[in-house]
């Protein structure tokens, strides 16, 4: 009844000559029909009215109207269409009001809620409309943030950077910037995400940014991109950090060239010379010596190079290079590292019987007293194999004379050991150091009594110049002569 009733009244109201008073015949029908709850009728004929102040003022009247009524999708679409800017902003601050009331919550929190609406639906024109009619410079850029997301969400990354460059509140664009850059980065759009991570104005956010696109394109496979991000990083210690992070990319994947040339770019020397240690050890494992040499000779830290050229030795030793852990040995410049080394070669040498190799590498040897523990070693070894002659020569060369008295004592017993029970007593008479000597001799004499040789026992007994150790002998070899008498009665 009151639509027919209407639309004879919106006959007549269109009749009306007189522009103003046809603009308030149309207000009062679209009034009368907004009452009744007739609102798209009512918005149809508000959008005919020809005079644009009576217009606007209806069209903001009828945005409100929605807007009481619960339908806030239409209520902000209306106000939309409001032609005049200010008009129009008032008319959206009325409707975010209406919302915040009837949701118990800030207008401002209305106001995102209406933006992400737009948002939603990729008016985002509209949304940055409704977005700068929040007050607070935080809560406007954080909405402004979420409308880029949504932006971001749809791959419209142009709309996402526009929007962003919008907001006022420095660390909310920069964040927002930096998640535009990771997102560009991502799609493998590296010169657009580069030019947005360099737009960053914060100290901190803009290196983070960088480090984390050159995170995301060595894990992409992109190692020679991600260095490029990497070096377009100006904090010195943000970096180093992205640096370390690719070496230990790539050493987890084994890719070692990869790993020295992110090491190579690292500007604390102590932190260089770390990421050549774990390269080079990590070359190392993989059964490539040489290759970890060549690595090693980067380390400047003299410590560090040392620990590094003394695995490397011990590999390649393992492996039967002698010579050439020989020549790496000789390169490694802490004395104490060095002579262990020479000193693993002289130990090899000696299993395979190579004297004359071991005699040649012991004589490398600069601490003293290592040194003569090697010849020693050669001694024992060369009377052991039954090399008397050689193994009494080492023993002569052996500058010290306590030391060469143990070599020699030891000497002893090696060659009683193999039945060279003369030339053993030979040996033993050449110890310069009594007491030394008096034990080699007393423990041939033991030798000998053991293995039946009692008048050879009592002579190298006699031969004992000590009387105390002497007299402990003879009775030693006097007893077991007793126990064999006893033994065969």
């Amino acid at each position: 009844m009151l639509e027919t009733l209407s639309e004879f009244l919106l006959q007549d109201a269109q009749a009306i000559e007189d522009d103003f008073g046809r603009a308030m015949a149309l207000t009062e029908i679209v009034d009368r029909l907004v009452s009744a709850g007739h609102y798209d009728r009512a918005l149809q004929i508000a959008r005919t009215i020809e005079d644009a102040f009576i217009k606007t003022c209806t069209l903001a009247d009828l945005a409100g109207r929605y807007a009481e009524a619960g339908q806030y999708d239409q209520a902000l679409q209306v106000a939309q269409s409001v032609e005049d800017a200010a008009v129009q902003n008032n008319t959206l601050s009325e409707v975010a009001a209406k919302y915040a009331l009837a949701e118990h919550c800030e207008q401002n929190q209305a106001l995102t809620a209406m933006a992400l609406k737009y948002a939603s639906s990729e008016q985002y024109d509209q949304a940055l409309q409704v977005s700068s009619l929040i007050d607070t410079p935080l809560d406007q850029g954080q909405t402004l943030w979420q409308i880029a997301l949504q932006a971001l969400s749809t791959k419209d990354y142009q709309t996402a950077l526009r929007i962003s460059r919008t907001i006022e509140e420095p660390l909310i664009q920069a964040q927002a910037l930096a998640e535009i850059a990771c997102r560009a980065g991502a799609a493998e759009q590296y010169d657009w995400a580069m030019q947005i991570a360099q737009s960053i104005n914060e100290a901190e956010i803009q290196p983070q940014t960088l480090s984390k696109l050159s995170s995301q394109s060595a894990v992409a496979g992109q190692f020679s991109q991600a260095l490029v991000f990497a070096q377009a990083i100006q904090d010195v210690i943000q970096l180093d950090i992205t640096l370390q992070q690719l070496v230990a990319r790539a050493l987890s994947i084994e890719h070692y060239d990869q790993a020295l040339q992110a090491a190579r770019l690292l500007q604390e020397l102590d932190q260089k010379d770390a990421a050549f240690q774990d390269i080079t050890l990590n070359v190392l494992a993989s059964g490539h010596w040489e290759n970890a040499l060549q690595v090693a000779q980067l380390i400047e830290a003299i410590e560090r190079k040392d620990e590094v050229l003394k695995k490397i030795a011990e590999h390649a030793l393992n492996e039967g290079y002698w010579s050439q852990t020989l020549d790496i040995a000789q390169t490694i410049q802490a004395k104490s590292q060095r002579d262990g080394i020479l000193q693993k070669i002289v130990l090899r040498a000696l299993e395979a019987c190579s004297w004359d190799r071991a005699l040649q590498v012991t004589q490398l040897i600069q601490d003293h007293s290592l040194q003569v523990w090697s010849l020693t070693e050669i001694a024992f070894k060369a009377s052991e194999a039954g090399h008397c002659n050689q193994a009494l020569q080492i023993a002569q060369i052996i500058e010290q004379n306590l030391s060469k008295a143990r070599a020699s004592a030891e000497s002893v017993v090696k060659l009683a050991m193999t039945g060279h029970y003369d030339r053993a007593f030979e040996l033993a008479q050449s110890i310069e150091d009594s007491s030394s000597k008096a034990h080699a001799l007393g423990e041939l004499s033991v030798k000998l009594a053991t293995a039946g040789h009692y008048a050879q026992a009592l002579r190298v007994a006699q031969a004992i110049e000590d009387a105390s150790s002497k007299a402990r002998m003879l009775a030693e070899v006097g007893r077991r002569l007793a126990w064999l008498g006893a033994l065969s009665k």
